[in-house]
C-alpha cells in the first residue's frame, strides 16, 4: 500500500525531501491526486528506516533524548540532550564495513542516512533521497569543540569530507562496537548493527 506523509511533526524530514506541502489540506489534495514516487526503504537489523540511523554520538542524543523528554517536542528541546551529549564526550571506537568490503576504522560515530536533512536545520552531504543508496557519514573527530565546529558547519551547509569525516555511498554496512543507536529518531538500543537495504521500495505520495 501506499504511504501518505502529513507533515504535522517537528522537523519534517521526509515530507521536505518529498515537497510534501506544509498546509494539511494541500497535502491532503497531494494524496487524493494519487501520484506516487518509490522510496527505498532500510533495513537495521531486520527494522525498517526512511531517513536514518545513527550510532555513537547521534544515538547518544536520542537516547538522552528519551531520557528526559517530557510532552510534545520542539526543534529547542534537541539542543539540551546535543549539549550534554557533547560535553560528556562519548569515547565509543567503531568499524564500519561496508558492502565492497571496504573497513573505516577508529571512528567516533557513525550515521547512515537516506536524506540530506537533519532534522529540518543541517544539511548532510552528498546524501539524496532518490539514490537508491545508503550514506555513510563516518566521524573521527572525539574533542568536544571538533563535534561543535561540525554542528555549525552542518548548520550552514558546509559539512564536508575531510581527515574528520569520510563519506561513502553502499548498499549494505556493519556498525561493530558498543554505542548506543538511533532509528528515525526513536532511540533503537546498542551496536553492532547490521544495515542494508529491503529488496523492495515503499510507494510514497508525492
Amino acid at each position: 500500500l501506499p504511504l501518505g506523509v502529513v507533515p504535522v511533526g517537528t522537523a519534517n524530514v521526509l515530507a521536505r525531501e518529498i515537497g510534501m506541502p506544509r498546509d494539511a489540506d494541500a497535502a491532503a489534495a497531494v494524496l487524493a491526486a494519487g501520484r506516487t514516487r518509490p522510496v527505498a526503504v532500510g533495513r537495521c537489523d531486520g527494522r525498517r528506516f526512511l531517513l536514518f540511523v545513527g550510532v555513537g554520538v547521534d544515538g547518544a542524543i536520542v537516547r538522552r533524548l528519551a531520557e528526559v523528554r517530557t510532552g510534545t517536542l520542539g526543534k529547542h528541546k534537541w539542543l539540551g540532550p546535543l549539549l550534554h551529549t557533547v560535553w560528556h564526550s562519548p569515547r565509543s571506537r567503531l568499524t564500519a564495513t561496508l558492502a565492497d568490503g571496504e573497513v573505516l576504522e577508529d571512528l567516533s560515530s557513525v550515521l547512515v542516512t537516506r536524506v540530506a536533512s537533519y532534522g529540518g536545520i543541517m544539511r548532510l552531504p552528498e546524501a539524496r533521497l532518490d539514490s537508491g543508496l545508503l550514506h555513510v557519514l563516518a566521524f573521527r573527530m572525539r574533542s568536544r569543540s571538533a563535534w561543535l565546529w561540525h554542528v555549525l558547519r552542518a548548520t550552514a551547509g558546509r559539512l564536508r569530507a575531510g581527515p574528520h569525516l569520510a563519506v561513502r555511498a553502499t548498499t549494505a554496512v556493519r556498525i561493530d562496537g558498543r554505542a548506543p543507536y538511533q532509528i528515525d529518531g526513536d532511540f533503537g538500543g546498542s551496536s553492532p548493527a547490521a544495515i542494508d537495504l529491503a529488496p523492495a521500495p515503499a510507494r510514497v505520495y508525492a
